[in-house]
């Protein structure tokens, strides 16, 4: 229905008319909506793993700076391969630390437990 038309006595076909034509407006606006929600959150988890990936590059490259320097320290006191040794059994071990809390905080809790 035209909305500048105007008749003396509105009929029920008129307001079933513009009932209709709302609801299709609200279902509309509400994809609109949504669409607009999921850029949102698409860019702000695109910004939020970016900033994450740089911080993991950044702690990789510091954690490579402290073994080495670890390994420049122990290599005087003891022969490198020992000194490799060392280091290397240091960090399966808490590699296997961070596994196990991993599998801890992961592991189902319950009844069925």
């Amino acid at each position: 229905m035209d909305p500048i038309r105007r008749t003396s006595t509105p009929s029920v076909s008129d307001a079933i008319e513009q009932a209709y034509g709302a609801g299709q407006r609200l279902v509309v606006d509400r994809i609109d909506l949504l669409a607009l929600q999921a850029a949102e959150t698409w860019g702000d988890l695109t910004r939020g793993g970016s900033f994450a990936v740089a911080g993991g590059v950044v702690t990789a490259l510091g954690w490579c700076c402290v073994v080495g320097a670890l390994l420049a320290w122990l290599g005087p006191m003891w022969s490198w391969p020992l000194a490799l040794a060392l280091v290397g059994a240091l960090h399966l071990a808490a590699g296997l630390a961070l596994v196990a809390a991993a599998r801890a905080s992961t592991a189902p809790t319950g009844a069925g437990r």
